[in-house]
């Protein structure tokens, strides 16, 4: 059975992602290793508050806003971010120009 990598996290690291004097890096680093990561983000996609699958509430305004690719280019995963001209996979890290289509070799 696959659990949240937060289960036994304190709350309140999740709680607000745009405080400077306290910003969300332990939060996030929590999730990355989370086995429940794509789900967390699906339920909380429309959230506007907190930490969740990983992204800050500006990431997920961006993850619903359009963008030209579904899956990431390198691992195939879901979670990609638009903004302005890139785009960043929220699964592996990588991030490219999104007006620069990719060409199969």
């Amino acid at each position: 059975m696959r659990q949240s990598a937060c289960k036994d996290s304190d709350p309140k690291l999740f709680d607000n992602d745009t405080d400077a004097q306290s910003p969300p890096y332990e939060a996030k680093r929590i999730c990355d290793g989370c086995q429940v990561r794509a789900e967390c983000l699906s339920l909380h996609r429309y959230d506007h508050y907190g930490i969740w699958g990983g992204t800050t509430s500006a990431q997920r305004i961006a993850l619903r806003s359009e963008h030209t690719r579904t899956h990431c280019p390198a691992c195939v995963g879901q979670l990609i971010v638009a903004q302005e001209d890139t785009e960043v996979c929220l699964s592996c890290g990588i991030s490219w120009i999104s007006n620069v289509k990719m060409v199969k070799l």
